[in-house]
Order: structure tokens, then sequence, then C-alpha cells
């Protein structure tokens, strides 16, 4: 197997923030602000509000900052609480190491970061972005595939009248400068590939949604909730439910990954789930990761998201 690093902005679906409504996005009257990974950071002042990310893979590392108004916080991997830490910094630490689990047992595994303040001079706890290790086939002839949203051939856009090309706000900020995007509550993008991981990506922002995810049409219960919700579609069974809704608009955001697949075809399906009306999904391009896996390799798939 060969080892693979994933990153997940503060913005990434991927993430879940609980109390959701104790957590907000850093804004521009914080003069650090373009210090941080991709410009954007989430922060809290609430004690006992926590960000929460599982995945399948080896190890995984949270970033944030250390700063002068910063308090202490605790990291959980996998229901084990480690020593607590002090966020203070007399000097800003931007983009820091907050927390880490390395040489994990590849598999399923659930990071969590806890803000612990009790003083009201040292309130705040922010998380930047988070990196996850996973391991793809070595078996694998082909490393890299990435489909842009543009491919009508190989990802099909349902029904087509539903979504709309280059219709994206800051379409510069996306990959190629193209995406579809969709207002529909019954329009869905499905790709038919071969590798062993994928990753969908696309935006972010106050205009989007929830959205649902079915690959290899699985059992949800093998399949982590990435909101820790479920909805029924399609009239035959629960999907995962993810919300692309955030305060500010970001582009190229992973919205979905899952990995250790194994060999032959497999089918990633994406609904756009809408809560209100005008709730949007987008594309921006799909990326798939070791491709051409003999049929003797082993399969067994896993979603990496926010857990339950």
């Amino acid at each position: 197997m060969v080892q693979r690093n994933q990153t997940a902005e503060d913005s990434s679906p991927l993430i879940k923030w609980l109390p959701a409504d104790q957590w907000i996005d850093g804004n521009s009257a914080d003069n650090q602000l373009s210090k941080y990974s991709a410009g954007s950071f989430r922060l809290t002042t609430t004690n006992g509000a926590y960000a929460q990310f599982s995945f399948n893979g080896t190890g995984v590392w949270i970033y944030g900052a250390k700063r002068g108004n910063h308090g202490p916080y605790r990291c959980n991997v996998d229901g084990n609480d480690r020593p607590i830490q002090d966020g203070y910094s007399a000097s800003d630490q931007i983009s820091t190491e907050l927390c880490s689990a390395p040489n994990l047992k590849m598999g399923s595994h659930t990071i969590k970061i806890t803000n612990l303040q009790t003083d009201p001079n040292l309130p705040y706890l922010d998380v930047d972005y988070i990196i996850w290790e996973t391991k793809i086939s070595d078996e694998a002839t082909v490393p890299s595939v990435v489909y842009d949203d543009a491919d009508s051939t190989n990802i099909r856009y349902t029904p087509p009248g539903e979504w709309s090309p280059n219709a994206c706000q800051n379409m510069a900020a996306y990959a190629s400068s193209s995406c579809h995007v969709t207002g529909s509550n019954t329009a869905k993008a499905t790709l038919t590939f071969q590798g062993d991981a994928i990753a969908v990506y696309g935006g972010v922002g106050p205009q989007y949604g929830p959205y649902a995810v079915r690959l290899d049409d699985q059992d949800p219960v093998s399949v982590s909730s990435l909101r820790a919700k479920y909805t029924e579609r399609d009239s035959d069974r629960a999907l995962p439910q993810f919300t692309a809704n955030s305060t500010n608009s970001h582009a190229q955001q992973i919205l979905y990954f899952a990995s250790g697949l194994g060999p032959g075809n497999h089918t990633v399906i994406i609904n756009n789930n809408p809560a209100s009306i005008g709730n949007q999904l987008d594309i921006d391009f799909i990326q798939v990761l070791g491709g051409g896996i003999p049929y003797d390799a082993q399969p067994g798939g896993t979603t990496s998201g926010g857990g339950s």
C-alpha cells in the first residue's frame, strides 16, 4: 500500500462542528487572516464546543493557531482523551499543529478537539485545516485521474435540464474556471470509475445546502455520515447526508472522500438534497486515485467525514 495525505480545509463539509451555532468563520477584521491556509479558519469561544473528523487511514493532524487570546483545549482520538494542551502564545503561531495521531492501524478513526476555556480573557480555539493519511493500493497502474465537471462523457448530470454549466459565483476560483451547479431536488451527478479511492470537489457557501452521496449502492450502515443525519431519497434507502452550507463562499472544497474500494467498477452518485428552496449543489471536479487494480486485490471501502 502507498501512503497518501489528504487535506480538509476548515470550510470542508467533512469536518463536523458542534454545537453548530457556537462556531463562526474568521473574518477580515482579524489582521492575521491572510496567514491561515486558504485565508480562512473557524473559531469558537464556547467551553465544550468541539470539532470532529472521522477518516479511514493511518494518521491525522489538526492545525490551527496559538495566540494571546487562546486558552486550553483537549484532543481525543478514538474515544481516548489526550492530555490538556495550552493554546496560549504571546506571539501568534498561525497554522501550527494542535493535535496529532500518527502511526495508527489502517482503518476507521475519529479525532476530536474540544475548547476547555475557563478564563474569559482566553476564550478562543480555532481550527485551520486537517490532514489525514490514508493508504492506496500499490497494485494500481493509474495513480490519479481527474474528471473535470465539463467531462459530460463520464460524469452524467440528470435531469440534464436541472444543471447549469459555469453558473457558480467567482468562477475564476474553480479548477479550469468551470463548474456545474443545480438547485433542483431531483438533480444527481453520477460517475462510474475504476480506482481504490475517490474525492469529490465543489463549492461551499451561504447559497448551498445539504447533499447526499451513495457509493456502489452500499447499505448506509457501512458508511459514515458526515453530518450525522440521514434522509430518505430515491424511495428505497437512507443516504449519508452532508451540507455545503457555509457563511463564506469557498471553491475547490473536498465534499466527499472514500478509500479502500478495491478492483472493478465503482459508481458514486451525488444528490442535491435542499433543505429549502434555492439551496444549491455544485461539482467542480472528481479525482480517482489508484486505478487499474488487479482483481486479486482485496476491496472494502470506507468514507471519511465528520462522524456520528
